[in-house]
């Protein structure tokens, strides 16, 4: 699901990342529950991820949106 999802996958990885900055735990612990969620719960999360990205805008993975 993250893998396929151009709309988030890059913000989620840049937490992952600490790019461009580390990133503190809540945002982290989001990012690892995303990144393990099964098809059912990743859609339950997405639109409040979507959400906390808009408050968080600057993390960006320079990896390619990789892990």
């Amino acid at each position: 699901m993250l893998e396929t999802d151009p709309q988030i996958s890059e913000w989620i990885h840049g937490i992952l990342h600490g790019e461009p900055a580390p990133a503190g735990d809540f945002l982290k612990t989001l990012a690892e529950a995303l990144k393990r969620a099964d098809p059912i719960n990743y859609a339950f999360l997405k639109p409040g991820v979507v959400l906390i990205m808009r408050r968080f805008p600057k993390y960006k993975c320079q990896c390619g949106g990789r892990l």
